[in-house]
């Protein structure tokens, strides 16, 4: 399973901080892999040299390993039910 998560420039696009954005994704979606999309107009902030493509590269190949040697801690039953009750009252309060 390739877990595919396409990246942008802005914060609101689905950029920030490569190395942030992979340790975020949830325990068990990165084992040993990333499929990633960046955006057009990104391809050159990433990729425009040799250097800053291997930087890029690094930046996801430690990302990655980090995430699979030490995954984020599933959520707990309780931190489970909060998140329900969560989704809940915001459904309730949207309809």
């Amino acid at each position: 399973i390739n877990f595919f998560h396409g990246r942008g420039g802005s914060i609101g696009r689905g950029g920030g901080p490569l190395h942030l954005a992979l340790l975020s994704q949830p325990a068990g979606s990165i084992a040993g892999a990333y499929r990633v999309t960046v955006q057009g107009e990104q391809i050159q902030a990433f990729l425009a040299s040799t250097e800053l493509a291997v930087h890029t590269f690094q930046s996801y190949a430690i990302s990655v390993l980090e995430h699979t040697i030490s995954p984020p801690k599933l959520p707990t039953d309780a931190q489970r039910e909060l998140m329900q009750q969560l989704a809940d009252a915001s459904a309730k309060a949207f309809q």
